[in-house]
This record gives structure tokens, sequence and C-alpha cells, in this order.
């Protein structure tokens, strides 16, 4: 019987009282996660296109926009993103079983994906063995002419480049051993075609314990070291960094430094009732002992400024009330 509760569902997939909506956005780009039935992804798709239309003058690919299931993966942002269809439990350290993967949101990388980047680095050949498709590490010959610390760079480049953009997805273990080792014997094939020797020559070249380093000098002749990428590739895994989901957040308003002294005196623009003439300069000694019983002191705490420039009927004015 125990056996048989861990293969049944702890919630229903769908319920006719509880809805969900998710939206999150990067960009043109966006991705929203419903609970609810087709109909009313339908319905909200519809909603969303005539606002495009009408409010933003925007038209919406019907291409890359698809309603799926949220256990098929669905692209956004070269990721792969669905739900965990897992029934697998684990024990807890009370001892009670648990499945903790069941429903849980997935970030994967595509084969595809990984293909795509290795091709655009032109560091991969696809060839037929046994008529089945394989990869093998290609060398860049546009890059020979190159010093081999600076081969070594770029390649180090590309290769924190990719793991930097897909450290959170959760095969990225999988996937960036498998672009690292491309990526490490396209590099150590350009080396070899640059100085025609093998690739196990220049392994053992350039080989220190585990690690790949080629020694340069910089441009001041000190002797330095480049050394192939050996950080790892664990999964990063961010928790509530958007606590309060605020995804769309009003960015925060740059102000303008406040004008001059100078600048204020050549507007000509009294600052209390805004006519425009030639100007005094209403001054406090303290603006924290000021009191917001008249409009020109209102305006200084305001501004937190102890200087106004004023015409003359205003500075008037301010002088007559100081008499009283």
């Amino acid at each position: 019987m125990r056996k048989q509760m861990l293969t049944i569902p702890t919630t229903r997939n769908i319920d006719d009282t509880f809805r969900r909506l998710k939206y999150v956005r990067y960009a043109d780009d966006f991705l929203i996660g419903v609970i609810g039935s087709k109909e009313e992804c339908e319905k909200i798709k519809a909603d969303i296109t005539a606002f495009m239309q009408e409010k933003l003058k925007l038209e919406m690919s019907e291409e890359k926009t698809l309603i799926t299931n949220a256990q098929k993966p669905a692209k956004f942002l070269g990721y792969e993103i669905s739900t965990r269809r897992s029934m697998d439990h684990k024990r807890t350290r009370s001892g009670l079983q648990r499945r903790p993967w069941l429903g849980t949101i997935v970030l994967k990388i595509s084969y595809e994906t990984v293909l795509k980047r290795l091709h655009a680095y032109d560091a991969v050949l696809i060839t037929q063995v046994n008529r089945k498709e394989t990869l093998k590490p290609s060398s860049r010959k546009y890059m020979v002419n190159r010093q081999d610390a600076d081969i070594m760079a770029q390649y180090n480049l590309e290769l924190r480049g990719f793991y930097n953009y897909y450290s959170i997805a959760d095969n990225i273990g999988y996937w960036g051993w498998k672009f690292n080792y491309f990526l490490k014997y396209s590099m150590l094939k350009t080396l070899g075609r640059k100085h025609k020797r093998t690739v196990g020559q220049i392994l053992e070249k350039y080989k220190d314990g585990t690690n790949v380093v080629i020694p340069y000098r910089d441009s001041k002749g000190n002797g330095k070291q480049r050394v192939w990428y050996n950080g790892g590739f664990r999964c990063k895994h961010f928790t509530n960094i958007y606590e309060d989901n605020h995804y769309d957040n009003i960015p925060n308003t740059m102000y303008l430094p406040a004008p001059t002294l100078v600048e204020r005196l050549k507007e000509r623009r009294c600052e209390l009732c805004g006519i425009t003439d030639d100007l005094a300069m209403h001054h406090v000694r303290n603006i924290n002992q000021l009191k917001a019983d008249t409009r020109w002191n209102t305006m200084m705490i305001k501004r937190h400024r102890k200087t106004l420039a004023v015409c003359h009927d205003c500075d008037a004015l301010i002088h007559k009330s100081y008499d009283k």
C-alpha cells in the first residue's frame, strides 16, 4: 500500500477553484506560466495580443508565441523550461518519504543549443561513423598566427562566457564538461596546426599536472602563465533574488545636479512667483531654524536650500513680513 501511495500525485493537476499566473520578461521576450485550462490560456493570449496592438503598437510573432503544457519544454532565452514529472522519493532526516521533485521548475540546456554555440565558435565538425552522426573537435585555421597564450585566452573567454550564462541550468554539469572537452581539444588542435605537432605532443609540452599551462611574457617582460579553465561547472542556485516578485521595477530616476547660483540668476525667473525679471537673492542663516509658516520658507525647506532667487516685488514682500 505504501508503494502504491507513492505513485499517486499528492495534489490535483487542475482545481476548478485555483488559478495562478506568473509573468517574467527580459527585453522583448516574455514567458507566462498559468495554472488553469487551455481555454483560459487562449483568452489570455488574445487579450495580450490586443493590448500590444492597440496600446503598444506592436505585433506578436505567431511562430514564436505558443501555448504548451508545462511538462513539455518551452524555449526561453536559450533555456528549455518545464515542470518535472518525477515520482521519485527520498527519506527526510526523520525517516519520512517525500517526493520533493514533483512539479518543480526545471531549466535545461538542449543539445541543439550547445551544438549551435560550438558551430558559432568553429570548434566542431560533424562526421559520419557507422552511419551515425558524430562530433569531433576542429582546429581554427585563422588563429594560427596568434601567440599560444593569446589562443588559450580566447578559448578561455568563450568557455567562461558559456558557463556564466548557463550556470543556473540543472544539467550544466553534463553539458559544461562536454563544452569544455570540445573547446579544449579544438585549442590543442589549433596549437598543433600552428606548430605542426600532434595533440599528444602539444599536451606533453604544456601539461602541468592536471592543468594545461602556457607561459608567456607581458609587455614589460615579466614572466606569466595562462591556465586552462579549471573552475568546474557546478549548478548555481539563486534563492529568492526577487522576494517581492518585483520583476518589472520602476527604474531609479537619475536626477540632474541642482542648477548653480549663476545659472539661476541667468534664467531671470522668480522661484517664488515665476515671472521673468531682474532678480535678488534671499538668504537665511540656518535652514534648520526655518518654520513652514510662509510660502518662501516652505519652498526652501522642501528644496533644502538656504537661498531663493526672487523678483523685487517678492523680495519686498519677504522683507515686509520680517518687519511685522
